[in-house]
């Protein structure tokens, strides 16, 4: 059997999953940018692959890549996964490059605050649990898990077992779609098997195979869990802290402060995106209403445990 898995960040533990259950298909692996690049440069080898192929799996929506298969390929469809209700204030934007380097995430209260005019000291004193609860971070929990699981489920896939198992496991996400590399594997798993394909090994060979699963998001880019919102749903404050990546920077670990002043920075620099940018939070009215006063000149201290300086 020849099977392509076509993802991102995933490709990598979805590979070993593959590799371990199926030892004797042909599996090959590619991102996205890479699969259009071959195919605008009609790369033989990689047409050949997918003109031969048993079985698709991952992003198989993209029509770039279809078009090129055969009628008996079989599409395993598994979405880009992505779950906001642990990180609320995210908020991922095309442009610009997120304080962390590397991605598209922003915080949506240092954004409001740059778009409003605020200091950087008085945007990190909205970063409390009254404003939270203001502007319904927490329910998030629920409505981000609803919306994960629909993206899935438009593909056929039925996830809400393994979020029942996976959802208040402490240090599950680095970053909304920076899961333990064992959830991947967890995922891949179940999509396979609702698609007709069970493991080809034992359930100890298996076990085993999810245990050595090099964990190489854990290197990536973390955000944290802020304090208010890990106890407000009884959940562990994991990350702690902003990290660049340590697989492809300097893994510099920061706090709310920092946070705050580096995304001004980024903001400065490219002020002609302002209009993109406030479109983004919705508009003047929604920028506005994450910046209300009430929430920032609320005694309470800000981001206990974000790590903020001074």
């Amino acid at each position: 059997m020849k099977l392509l898995v076509l993802s991102g960040c995933a490709h990598l533990a979805f590979v070993h999953y593959l590799k371990a259950t199926h030892p004797d298909w042909d599996i090959r692996a590619v991102v996205p940018v890479q699969a259009e690049k071959w195919l605008a440069e009609k790369h033989e080898g990689f047409l050949g692959f997918l003109a031969d192929l048993d079985i698709f799996v991952g992003l198989t929506d993209r029509d770039i890549v279809n078009e090129h298969l055969a009628e008996k390929t079989q599409l395993v469809p598994l979405p880009s996964f992505s779950y906001f209700g642990h990180h609320p204030d995210v908020i991922f934007m095309k442009t610009p490059v997120s304080v962390m380097e590397r991605g598209n995430a922003q915080s949506r209260l240092a954004l409001a605050g740059w778009l409003s005019g605020l200091s950087c000291a008085e945007t990190e004193t909205l970063f409390t649990d009254e404003t939270y609860a203001r502007l319904g971070y927490y329910d998030r929990r629920t409505t981000a898990r609803a919306e994960t699981e629909k993206a899935f489920a438009n593909r056929g896939l039925d996830i809400s077992g393994l979020m029942d198992r996976w959802i208040d496991e402490p240090g599950f996400l680095y970053y909304p779609s920076h899961p333990k590399i064992a959830f991947f594997f967890d995922l891949v798993h179940e999509t396979m098997v609702q698609a007709g394909h069970t493991p080809e090994i034992s359930d100890a060979a298996l076990a085993q195979a999810r245990a050595d699963t090099h964990d190489y998001l854990a290197d990536g880019v973390h955000w944290p869990i802020y304090p208010e919102v890990a106890a407000h749903h009884g959940i562990a404050a994991s990350p702690a802290d902003w990290r660049s990546s340590a697989a492809k920077g300097k893994g510099e670990h920061f706090g709310l402060t920092e946070m705050i002043r580096r995304s001004y920075t980024i903001y400065d620099a490219n002020a002609a995106l302002r209009d993109q940018m406030q479109a983004a939070l919705g508009g003047p009215d929604e920028v506005a209403r994450y910046v209300n006063r009430g929430a920032a000149l609320s005694a309470e201290t800000p981001g206990a445990r974000l790590g903020a300086e001074g």
